[in-house]
């Protein structure tokens, strides 16, 4: 009779895993009309090269402490020259990405699988939310310990890349920046793609006179709804010391202590899409949770290294896409 109604419980947790992907995520974001023009109106082309690898082309709450709050906004690495904005373009099977060389960011990442609405002619679903002053995420963090840690959004790149890079099936290809700030430290940032997959890879090397206290990775987002048709409302989600963290506007603007051990991942995701870093070398930092402004502000900062390699997931929340990826993804589902 226990095995009998062990059975059952299994088999309607499975219906509810395949109800949930099955009648809720394809509902409200379909998969996309291919009859229909594959370049959504206004939005980069993606017609492409094959083979290239590098290119130009609300108010309300208080938080913690609104001192630290400023020096945040204010914190900033700048470089020894100004460089007009060069985007690089790459598109593969599920997504249309565009980085900017100013703070070698990722500028828009439109799935191709989902849409923003449920109509035929909606476009691809953006996975980039800016920050109200426009930063995008994707940055790095310099902290010399002398005072705040410094990202670099205000720093331009340079970049040998093509302007537009195709990847196909079996095809991968990387873009890489290059950056000095006005007190000698040279970034690298090199982002490496694959056709098929909704992660992709970041290492961020830091050469400096003078060896930073830690170096970091850092992303922003408004924790607010989409627009019309969207019930759901992000938070700042991330996995620390095997400690799930799952932080909404409410509690970040209160304050909400840094985490620290092993970061398994860390960025923001809704009921049913996940930006977030995955470190894998270093994996031990502290992660640092806060409101800046009108957007929320996660920063991952590694001590004693000049370097990161990281994987960065920008997709579903879909089982199979998370599982393909790292099986403590799903932690980041609320059944």
């Amino acid at each position: 009779m226990d095995t009998s109604r062990l059975l059952i419980a299994i088999v309607l947790s499975l219906g509810l895993i395949f109800a949930y992907q099955e009648l809720v995520l394809k509902k409200l974001y379909p998969p996309p009309n291919h009859s229909a023009d594959a370049t959504p109106t206004g939005k980069p082309s993606a017609s492409m090269d094959t083979t290239g690898a590098n290119a130009p082309t609300s108010n309300g709450g208080t938080t913690a402490s609104t001192a630290a709050q400023a020096t945040s906004e204010k914190a900033a690495l700048t470089g020894t020259s100004s460089i007009p904005e060069k985007l690089t373009e790459v598109d593969t099977n599920l997504y249309h990405a565009v980085f900017t060389n100013h703070g070698a960011r990722l500028k828009t990442m439109q799935l191709k699988q989902y849409r923003e609405a449920a109509a035929a002619n909606s476009p691809w679903y953006e996975a980039v939310q800016p920050s109200a002053d426009g930063r995008f995420p994707l940055g790095v963090i310099i902290d010399n310990g002398t005072g705040a840690p410094a990202d670099d959004h205000a720093l331009d790149y340079s970049t040998n890349s093509l302007a537009k890079i195709e990847i196909r099936d079996g095809q991968h290809a990387s873009v890489i920046f290059d950056a000095q700030t006005s007190d000698g430290a040279k970034i690298e940032k090199t982002f490496t793609f694959d056709a098929n997959r909704y992660v992709f890879e970041m290492a961020v090397n830091v050469d400096s006179p003078t060896p930073p206290a830690s170096i970091g990775l850092s992303m922003m987002e408004p924790l607010t709804e989409r627009g019309e048709g969207y019930y759901d409302i992000p938070a700042l989600q991330a996995d620390v010391q095997e400690k799930v963290v799952n932080e909404n506007e409410k509690s970040l603007r209160k304050g909400v202590p840094p985490a620290s051990g092993k970061i398994a991942f860390a960025g923001f995701g809704d009921r049913y899409f996940l930006n977030a870093f995955m470190p894998v070398i270093p994996a031990v930092g502290t992660l640092t949770m806060e409101y800046i402004g009108t957007d929320a502000s996660a920063r991952l900062l590694f001590p004693n290294t000049s370097a990161i390699k990281t994987q960065v997931y920008m997709g579903p929340k879909k089982l199979e896409s998370l599982e393909a990826v790292s099986p403590i993804l799903t932690k980041s589902i609320n059944f």
